[in-house]
């Protein structure tokens, strides 16, 4: 499960980095902004008014992983896959302290679960999400 071979995700960031090189993006870090909320992936910040939070590497590839797509359901496997480094896949309890960490870090912004659940399947984010570049 999670070495590179397996992963279909491996590469994702670079080849994305990649992309933009040449551009007017090229040397600019993207954030996102969705229901007040502006989330900062270079500094694994995530700011809501006057407060903000700081998120695990991990915290913060999840919450990428969602805003990514907010009109699906990403499977816990997928999610699995995409957490896991090559030496050590990652456990579904792992996981499941993962998006436990990243919804308590939210609320701590604003009261509000802005992840939705679907039990044994995966998740999926409430809101509407813009991409920005610095």
């Amino acid at each position: 499960m999670g070495n590179k071979s397996s992963n279909p995700y491996f590469g994702l960031v670079a080849e994305k980095e990649m992309s933009y090189a040449g551009t007017k993006f090229a040397n600019q870090n993207p954030y996102y902004e969705t229901h007040g909320l502006k989330i900062i992936p270079c500094s694994l910040t995530v700011e809501y008014g006057d407060k903000s939070t700081k998120l695990t590497k991990n915290s913060m590839i999840l919450l990428e992983i969602l805003i990514m797509d907010p009109t699906i359901i990403h499977s816990r496997e997928n999610i699995c896959n995409i957490l896991s480094d090559c030496a050590s896949p990652l456990s579904e309890n792992a996981l499941n302290q993962c998006v436990h960490r990243l919804k308590e870090k939210l609320k701590e912004l604003l009261d509000e679960e802005l992840i939705d659940t679907e039990r044994g399947v995966g998740y999926r984010w409430k809101y509407e999400v813009k991409c920005f570049y610095r």
